[in-house]
């Protein structure tokens, strides 16, 4: 049973060569060129979006888990540990200096 191809059969396997190839692929060719400013632009405005919502994904993630993190831990201090916080001096307050009686510049005789 085997059985002739038809004349359209025929006709389309031999229609796909390489030479006609180019004939085939030059209206896109024209298509790009007419608008290939287009093209561009719009594929570097999705670059962008894209870029920008990712960032912005990888911000939120990073507060939600900071805020994960403080939960978990137990901020509770003893009394003793208060007062030697409280003990310490502010930066506003200037240490008082007790310089050694004598030479205190070794430059100077």
């Amino acid at each position: 049973m085997n059985r002739e191809p038809l004349p359209s059969e025929e006709k389309k396997k031999s229609s796909l060569d390489i030479a006609q190839l180019g004939e085939l692929l030059k209206p896109v060719g024209v298509f790009f060129k007419r608008h290939l400013v287009v093209l561009f632009v719009a594929l570097a405005l999705s670059a962008l979006i894209y870029a920008v919502f990712s960032v912005n994904l990888i911000l939120q993630q990073v507060t939600t888990s900071e805020a994960a993190a403080t939960s978990k831990y137990d901020t509770h201090f003893d009394q003793k540990t208060i007062d030697k916080i409280n003990a310490l001096s502010s930066k506003d307050q200037t240490p008082t200096i007790n310089l050694p009686s004598g030479r205190i510049n070794p430059f100077s005789e």
